[in-house]
This record gives structure tokens, C-alpha cells and sequence, in this order.
């Protein structure tokens, strides 16, 4: 099945104070998936294990957690302040 965005592409979601929310809506999960919060004040979920967590210590505080999985081509960045940012199947 061709992914609708093409076999390439950036993908970013991003709310300051609500949640960041990427539904696959039953597609292949497949890329370079990354996810940022305020560690203190967000959230963040995946269906899928993350591969790497760091922690920003400048002045955002910030995690951000990520994995990838088949085609790194396509990659979604997922974040938010203090929300959730998340990946849902």
C-alpha cells in the first residue's frame, strides 16, 4: 500500500499548552518518529518502545524521546509544552 504522503516527507505536530495527537488511523507505523514535552508539565505516549531519551537542560526543560522503525525517510516530530504529545495506532 503507498503511504498517502508519498515515500518522503516531514511531519510536524506541535501544541504550546494542549496535546500534540498523530493517529495513524490503522496505517503502517513506519519512520523516524519524535517526541518532545516540558519534563516537569507533559506527557509523552507510543504504542512503540522509544530508542533513544534526552533531556534538554536549557531554559525549556524539556524530554525528548524517540525510536525509529522501516523507512527513515518519512519523519514525524510530535511535541508539546504541557500536554500530551503522542502516537496513537
Amino acid at each position: 500500500v503507498k503511504h498517502p504522503l508519498g515515500e518522503a516527507f516531514d511531519l510536524s505536530i506541535n501544541s504550546g499548552t494542549n496535546d500534540a495527537i498523530l493517529d495513524m488511523d490503522g496505517q503502517k507505523i513506519e519512520g523516524y518518529f519524535e517526541f518532545k514535552a516540558n519534563r516537569d508539565r507533559g506527557d509523552i505516549e507510543s504504542p512503540i518502545k522509544f530508542d533513544k531519551t534526552n533531556y534538554e537542560d536549557d531554559d525549556s526543560d524539556t524530554v525528548k524521546k524517540s525510536f525509529s522503525k522501516g523507512n527513515t525517510d518519512r519523519r514525524f516530530y510530535i511535541s508539546t509544552g504541557t500536554g500530551t504529545a503522542e502516537l496513537t495506532k
